[in-house]
């Protein structure tokens, strides 16, 4: 920056005209928004020339600036160019090209940036431009809301920018821009000032006061998302339908009475930037997708995607009418239910499959089944010890809650399959944590195959903390024969964390064989950290 440039900088700061921080309001409101800025002219098009200042120049600078301030307020900006270069091989093909990116982008707005020229030396001050219905060399044609969304980002833009520059206040004007024509994209042009008055393009070729310009614009684009008009139907005034083949009247009825049009997809339709199967595919839109219809051009529908907000075209062969998406009803909450087995239940581990088995529970347990399924297992919360599992379908049935004033596990009967022992012959307890089958046996002078045949289990791999058996009495049929040998008394041992089972049989001076009897384990492979085992005394 020149002395000159450093002290108009100093002089903008004072008098209020330059702010170095972003508006407070614009985070909120520009946030996830998509802004499609376009810096006019660029390569072998200078654009104007006037007091040593090229259009191109400043507009990309100006442009670069404006991108800066945008995404720290959380948006996207999509540049139609980032350097001095021209985007097609004539005027038309430049500017097409532009309006391309930002339906594309599926952009939120549309911003041009220009400066101006006259043959009048003393004539200042910013204009902003908004489209009309009609009348663009590109052959489109807006509806009233279109052009009136375009109308008010225009309005909040100039009014920003009278604000900020302290300058002429040109007021927001419609013209049929080719660039304004921008079919679903609120767009404006801006004219950031007269190139040919010398005393403003002196300004306009400063970067402090290029600042000045892109303040105002974030501004102007954070008050129009901010204030609702980006999704509302806004009136367009009459002179935006100047010349069309069907002008609004001079009072136009507001859009919001007018009806909307939609349709739906009823195959998988490319959406398209343009009425022709071989324009670019912006993404395959699946069937009964919604879409709003914005105009219908020979076999194509011009639509605006709800989902995304962005525009394109259709093929009219592949949707329907519709009415608007209607919200879809919210999904009932799943209620938790009770279930019992009436027969021996396995637990299980996963949803499907013959994974790791918890164990077996006799019949008439209580479960409180914790998910809906489709699938042949419930995941249930079991009663007795609030442990969640798996268990299959086929082998419950409805059932109510458990008694309030249920002793602990009383809701354990023995299987139908197994001969009920009389009371003299036979007793309840409790599995307490760590304890394993054969850790019962040897405690109530018994045998594993007794406790499994007589509870109603296929297998002495697994027992549940807090599960109740039924274990033969002293003396019964189930019991130990006189004639068995009595097992020698035994204590109890935790496993420390790395020790295997022949450290643990050295260390209580006893052999891996008979520690894997005694806590009916099916390998000697391995036992865990804080496992509890019996050891003889």
């Amino acid at each position: 920056m020149s002395y000159r440039g450093s002290w108009l900088a100093a002089a903008l700061v004072a008098a209020g005209f330059l702010s170095l921080a972003a508006p407070a309001s614009a985070g909120a409101a520009l946030s996830g928004k998509v802004i499609a800025v376009d810096p006019g002219h660029g390569g072998r098009d200078p654009g104007a020339i006037a007091n040593g200042v090229h259009e191109k120049d400043l507009t990309l600078a100006v442009a670069l600036q404006l991108k800066t301030l945008l995404e720290g307020q959380g948006a996207r900006v999509v540049m139609t160019r980032a350097s001095d270069t021209g985007l097609g091989p004539n005027t038309d093909a430049d500017l097409q090209a532009r309006v391309t990116i930002a339906q594309q982008a599926h952009a939120d707005a549309f911003v041009s940036i220009h400066g101006n020229e006259t043959a009048d030396p003393h004539y200042a001050g910013a204009t902003t431009y908004y489209g009309t219905a009609c009348g663009y060399y590109s052959g489109v044609t807006l509806s009233p809301s279109e052009v009136g969304r375009s109308y008010a980002l225009a309005g909040r833009l100039q009014s920003a920018l009278a604000q900020r520059t302290q300058e002429a206040d040109r007021g927001a004007k419609s013209m049929p821009f080719w660039v304004l024509g921008d079919r679903g994209i609120p767009s404006i042009l801006v004219e950031t000032g007269f190139l040919s008055n010398a005393a403003e393009a002196a300004k306009l070729a400063n970067p402090a006061y290029q600042h000045v310009i892109a303040d105002a614009i974030g501004d102007g684009l954070a008050s129009y998302f901010a204030d609702g008009d980006a999704t509302g139907q806004l009136s367009a005034p009459s002179n935006a339908f100047r010349g069309c083949p069907n002008a609004a009247p001079a009072t136009q009825a507001s859009p919001r009475a007018a009806p909307e049009h939609w349709v739906q997809t009823f195959l998988p339709a490319p959406l398209l930037s343009g009425p022709d199967p071989h324009a670019k595919q912006f993404a395959i839109l699946g069937p009964f997708s919604y879409l709003k219809v914005l105009d219908h051009q020979n076999d194509y529908f011009h639509v605006l995607n709800p989902l995304t907000n962005g525009p394109g075209y259709v093929e009219a062969k592949k949707v329907g009418p519709s009415g608007p998406p209607q919200p879809k009803p919210a999904a009932p909450t799943f209620q938790p239910l009770w279930v019992q087995n009436f027969r021996p239940v396995q637990l299980w581990s996963t949803a499907a499959g013959k994974t790791t088995s918890f164990g077996t529970l006799p019949p008439w347990h209580f479960f409180q089944v914790m998910a809906p399924s489709t699938g042949p297992r419930f995941l249930v919360k079991v009663d007795t010890t609030g442990n969640v599992a798996y268990l299959d379908r086929v082998d419950v049935g409805p059932s109510g809650p458990p008694p309030a004033n249920k002793p602990a596990a009383a809701a354990a009967k023995p299987s139908p399959a197994v001969a009920s022992p009389g009371p003299s012959a036979s007793t309840r307890v409790t599995i307490q944590p760590g304890e394993t089958l054969s850790a019962i046996a040897l405690r109530y002078r018994t045998t594993v195959a007794a406790l499994l045949a007589i509870n109603g289990l296929e297998t002495p791999d697994h027992v549940l903390a807090g599960q109740t058996l039924v274990v033969p009495a002293s003396g019964s049929s189930a019991a130990v024969p006189a004639t068995a040998s009595r097992p020698s008394p035994a204590t109890r041992v935790t496993v420390q964390p790395g020790e295997t089972l022949s450290a643990v049989a050295a260390k209580h001076h006893t052999t891996i064989d008979t520690l894997v009897t005694m806590n009916g384990l099916k390998t000697a492979d391995r036992v865990l950290a804080g496992q509890t085992l019996l050891v003889p005394a």
